[in-house]
């Protein structure tokens, strides 16, 4: 059964919590080699606040290793803005997560989801 079969009845607050304890139940060693980490709440809010204030208007936005979209839900709500968001993580289902996150606050048609290694000298931010 896959994550999001396992979970149908969570919210999706709960996923990327949830999806934290599946991957520490399920994946432990590749989610350390991956480097996958979970970002607190508190910390998310934090620097959102901050990187708010950096942000001019039509700015876009990347999170390179959005994971389950915590931070970059956290900013989105601070700009309460519409603008591109680009998306980079190696993880399929936290870039999913992290998309259905973001579609309670911006259309889809403005989030662009890129899998893979940011690290990797291939993958490049927009402009």
């Amino acid at each position: 059964m896959d994550f999001f079969e396992r979970y149908k009845n969570a919210s999706l607050n709960d996923l990327p919590e949830l999806y934290e304890a599946y991957l520490a139940e399920t994946n432990k060693d590749s989610k350390k080699s991956l480097g996958q980490y979970y970002t607190p709440e508190d910390v998310s809010k934090f620097i959102a606040n901050e990187a708010v204030k950096l942000y001019e208007d039509g700015d876009n936005i990347a999170d390179v290793c959005c994971g389950c979209g915590n931070l970059i839900v956290r900013l989105v709500e601070a700009l309460q803005k519409k603008i591109h968001i680009y998306l980079y993580d190696v993880d399929k289902t936290a870039l999913k997560i992290a998309r259905m996150r973001l579609n309670e606050y911006i259309e889809d048609e403005y989030i662009h989801v890129i899998e893979g290694d940011f690290l990797n000298d291939e993958t490049s931010l927009p402009e």
